[in-house]
């Protein structure tokens, strides 16, 4: 059996069973329609963060990583994801900021303005990504959970919601690149970093579906 795209799993709590999806069937939903109210999402991403396509059978894809929106409680955690990716890809950049910090960011400016999902292997948080309308804030994986297809199961879910999205990270960043290249996103700009925090060489990234 082989997929096109990343299969979804959503616990639908009102019969008690999961419905299935592909994700291109949920594109162009009110994700606060749609995604949102429920409760669950359980995904197989079928490649990898490198986008190297498979043909191999779902059930070879374990464990299975759960995806659902994260609330509050989720918080320390998320910012810990955050500051434990940032930190191992950009090392230059390493320890700018203390957790404190990272967690107040979290609570004041990311959960307050976006939609932020979480993929978790059992208990365990493995990634994050932030989304609002038009713009990916934030998209985060540990660095042990990375070319596994989490980043590529959570960016489906900001793809299936917005027909448009824009995101920016730093040239010296290159898997990041070719990771949004590989789905699908072009470069659109390029900026000597003199407007960002870190002052660090960045490029913007844009999506349109198609």
């Amino acid at each position: 059996m082989s997929l096109e795209g990343p299969l979804i799993l959503i616990r639908d709590h009102s019969i008690g069973k999961n419905r299935r999806f592909a994700t291109e069937a949920m594109e162009g939903s009110d994700p606060d329609s749609f995604l949102i109210s429920f409760s669950q999402v359980i995904m197989v991403a079928p490649y990898s963060d490198h986008d190297e396509r498979s043909s191999s059978p779902v059930g070879e894809y374990q464990p299975m990583t759960t995806i659902r929106r994260l609330e509050l409680e989720d918080m320390i955690a998320a910012a810990g994801v955050h500051r434990a990716a940032f930190d191992e890809r950009l090392p230059w950049l390493a320890g700018r900021h203390t957790a404190e910090e990272d967690i107040r960011y979290f609570q004041d400016r990311v959960f307050a303005v976006c939609a932020v999902w979480g993929a978790f292997e059992q208990e365990r948080l493995l990634g994050i990504i932030a989304f609002r309308d038009g713009w990916i804030d934030q998209l985060y994986i540990l660095p042990h959970a990375q070319k596994r297809g989490v980043g590529t199961s959570l960016l489906r879910i900001a793809q299936a919601s917005f027909s448009e999205l824009s995101l920016w990270t730093f040239q010296r960043n290159p898997s990041a690149c070719r990771f949004y290249e590989a789905q699908g996103f072009a470069a659109v700009d390029k900026t000597d970093g003199g407007a960002n925090e870190e002052r660090e060489p960045d490029v913007l990234y844009r999506w349109q579906r198609k």
